[in-house]
């Protein structure tokens, strides 16, 4: 079905300084001109697939790299090295969006509507990535009227389309999870996610 596209951004880490690592080679220059050189791979190709009645913007958390308190994530328990301070990851945060929501927006992919989903926290930003999120929110609804924002208040957000409802999730939250959700999902971590489609009514 072509008529809706669900672009994910999860981990764009605004702000973090890669100095060890696997992906240390590839990150040596890491910063908000080439998280926006990412981005722009991901917009070409999704203009390559032509215009879509409406596109789901998914925003999984961990956008920015820390909790309002340079170099330490939202549980104050592990530091890490970063070339931007909070103001500066804020700003170019907002700045990083903006310009990805318009390029969408100005080339006419979505026919009908453009959305935006956002969870609410990842677990590098935590409540700091909150605020940066709703206020995303409140300068993009102000600025390009025909554009709905939500923002979930839970771990999991749901929303639907076509038919089929899609859970999002940063996959680990910001206080509790000693680790986050793994990719391949074990008997344990299945039985959390049933209990909650089964209580939210999702099938």
């Amino acid at each position: 079905d072509c008529s809706a596209i669900n672009i994910y951004i999860s981990d764009i880490h605004l702000g973090a300084d890669v100095e060890t690592g696997a992906l240390f080679k590839e990150n040596l220059d890491y910063g908000f001109n080439e998280a926006k050189r990412r981005l722009s791979e991901v917009l070409d190709k999704v203009y390559e697939l032509g215009s879509f009645d409406v596109v789901n913007i998914c925003l999984m958390g961990d956008n920015i790299d820390c909790c309002g308190h340079k170099g330490y994530t939202a549980s104050m328990t592990h530091q890490m090295p970063e070339n931007m301070d909070p103001r500066d990851q804020f700003n170019k945060f907002i700045e990083l969006y903006d310009w990805f929501i318009r390029s969408l927006d100005e080339n006419n992919i979505a026919e009908k509507k453009i959305n935006v989903y956002s969870v609410p926290t990842g677990n590098h930003g935590g409540s700091y990535e909150f605020a940066l999120n709703n206020t995303l929110k409140y300068y993009t609804e102000a600025r390009f009227p025909n554009i709905k924002f939500t923002l979930f208040d839970q771990f999991f957000g749901v929303f639907e389309q076509n038919g089929i409802s899609y859970v999002l999730t940063h996959g680990k939250n910001d206080q509790f999870m000693k680790r986050g959700l793994p990719l391949n999902i074990d008997d344990k971590n299945k039985v959390k996610i049933y209990e909650w489609l089964d209580d939210n009514k999702l099938y």
